[in-house]
Protein backbone atom coordinates (compact mmCIF):
# COMPACT_ATOMS: atom_id res chain seq x y z
CA UNK A 1 0.00 0.00 0.00
CA UNK A 2 3.20 2.55 0.66
CA UNK A 3 4.56 1.63 -2.54
CA UNK A 4 1.49 2.50 -4.38
CA UNK A 5 1.34 6.01 -2.90
CA UNK A 6 4.92 6.31 -3.95
CA UNK A 7 4.33 5.24 -6.83
CA UNK A 8 1.88 7.69 -7.20
CA UNK A 9 3.93 10.88 -6.32
CA UNK A 10 7.18 10.17 -8.17
CA UNK A 11 5.24 8.72 -11.16
CA UNK A 12 2.36 11.29 -11.16
CA UNK A 13 2.12 14.38 -8.63
CA UNK A 14 5.56 15.76 -8.89
CA UNK A 15 6.22 15.71 -12.52
CA UNK A 16 2.58 17.25 -12.75
CA UNK A 17 3.86 20.02 -10.16
CA UNK A 18 6.83 20.98 -11.85
CA UNK A 19 5.41 21.39 -14.87
CA UNK A 20 2.87 23.71 -13.90
CA UNK A 21 5.88 25.73 -12.12
CA UNK A 22 7.58 25.96 -15.10
CA UNK A 23 4.84 26.94 -17.69
CA UNK A 24 3.91 29.90 -14.70
CA UNK A 25 7.31 30.81 -15.21
CA UNK A 26 7.16 31.34 -19.29
CA UNK A 27 3.68 33.23 -18.94
CA UNK A 28 4.15 36.77 -19.53
CA UNK A 29 1.22 39.08 -18.53
CA UNK A 30 0.83 42.84 -20.09
CA UNK A 31 -1.62 45.79 -20.42
CA UNK A 32 -1.88 48.41 -23.05
CA UNK A 33 -4.18 51.37 -21.77
CA UNK A 34 -5.17 53.67 -24.84
CA UNK A 35 -8.52 54.50 -25.60
CA UNK A 36 -9.38 50.53 -24.19
CA UNK A 37 -7.42 48.08 -22.11
CA UNK A 38 -5.98 45.45 -23.51
CA UNK A 39 -5.42 42.39 -21.06
CA UNK A 40 -3.02 39.72 -22.71
CA UNK A 41 -1.29 36.89 -21.77
CA UNK A 42 1.65 34.87 -23.42
CA UNK A 43 2.90 31.33 -23.10
CA UNK A 44 6.18 31.09 -24.71
CA UNK A 45 5.67 34.11 -26.90
CA UNK A 46 2.38 32.60 -28.39
CA UNK A 47 -0.78 34.31 -27.41
CA UNK A 48 -2.98 32.32 -25.15
CA UNK A 49 -5.75 34.98 -24.05
CA UNK A 50 -6.21 38.22 -25.02
CA UNK A 51 -9.35 40.75 -23.91
CA UNK A 52 -9.86 44.13 -25.18
CA UNK A 53 -12.35 45.77 -22.89
CA UNK A 54 -13.85 49.01 -23.65
CA UNK A 55 -15.04 51.94 -21.22
CA UNK A 56 -18.74 51.11 -21.74
CA UNK A 57 -17.66 47.76 -20.37
CA UNK A 58 -16.37 48.47 -17.38
CA UNK A 59 -18.70 48.28 -14.19
CA UNK A 60 -16.10 49.71 -11.99
CA UNK A 61 -11.94 49.39 -10.87
CA UNK A 62 -10.78 48.52 -7.13
CA UNK A 63 -7.69 49.72 -6.47
CA UNK A 64 -6.62 46.93 -2.93
CA UNK A 65 -3.37 45.51 -1.31
CA UNK A 66 -2.09 42.51 -2.77
CA UNK A 67 0.43 42.12 -0.05
CA UNK A 68 2.63 43.92 1.94
CA UNK A 69 4.04 46.29 -0.47
CA UNK A 70 1.96 45.61 -3.86
CA UNK A 71 -0.26 46.67 -5.25
CA UNK A 72 -3.26 45.44 -6.99
CA UNK A 73 -6.14 46.35 -9.66
CA UNK A 74 -9.52 44.54 -9.89
CA UNK A 75 -11.18 45.36 -13.30
CA UNK A 76 -14.82 44.95 -12.50
CA UNK A 77 -16.48 43.74 -15.53
CA UNK A 78 -20.80 43.76 -16.58
CA UNK A 79 -19.58 40.54 -18.07
CA UNK A 80 -17.70 38.00 -18.27
CA UNK A 81 -14.86 37.20 -15.25
CA UNK A 82 -12.47 40.24 -13.66
CA UNK A 83 -9.27 41.05 -14.72
CA UNK A 84 -6.98 41.32 -12.35
CA UNK A 85 -3.95 43.69 -12.58
CA UNK A 86 -0.69 42.99 -10.28
CA UNK A 87 3.04 43.09 -10.52
CA UNK A 88 3.14 44.72 -13.56
CA UNK A 89 5.95 46.92 -14.43
CA UNK A 90 6.32 50.31 -14.28
CA UNK A 91 4.47 50.65 -11.34
CA UNK A 92 2.89 53.80 -13.13
CA UNK A 93 0.51 51.32 -14.48
CA UNK A 94 -1.50 51.90 -11.80
CA UNK A 95 -1.77 55.52 -11.92
CA UNK A 96 -2.62 55.02 -15.72
CA UNK A 97 -5.71 53.35 -14.91
CA UNK A 98 -6.47 55.88 -12.62
CA UNK A 99 -6.29 58.59 -15.08
CA UNK A 100 -8.45 55.88 -17.44
CA UNK A 101 -11.13 55.94 -15.14
CA UNK A 102 -11.15 60.09 -14.71
CA UNK A 103 -11.04 60.61 -18.16
CA UNK A 104 -13.90 57.97 -19.19
CA UNK A 105 -15.69 58.42 -16.42
CA UNK A 106 -15.47 55.21 -14.65
CA UNK A 107 -16.13 54.63 -10.79
CA UNK A 108 -13.25 53.54 -9.14
CA UNK A 109 -12.39 52.69 -5.30
CA UNK A 110 -9.48 52.94 -3.29
CA UNK A 111 -9.13 50.42 -0.18
CA UNK A 112 -7.70 51.99 2.67
CA UNK A 113 -4.74 49.46 2.71
CA UNK A 114 -4.19 50.86 -1.14
CA UNK A 115 -4.25 54.43 0.17
CA UNK A 116 -1.54 53.45 2.59
CA UNK A 117 0.87 52.11 0.01
CA UNK A 118 0.47 55.00 -2.02
CA UNK A 119 1.52 57.23 1.12
CA UNK A 120 4.45 54.95 1.59
CA UNK A 121 5.63 54.76 -1.89
CA UNK A 122 5.53 58.86 -2.16
CA UNK A 123 7.00 59.15 0.95
CA UNK A 124 10.35 56.73 -0.30
CA UNK A 125 10.28 59.44 -3.43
Amino acid sequence: CILSWELLIYRWIFPTVVAVFLLLAFMKYTLVINHTIIYTIQLFGKTIYKKEVTPSHIKKIIFKRRDWRSKLAVIKLYKGPSIRVSLLTPETVYDDLIEFCEDHAIHYEKTRDYKLIERMTYASK
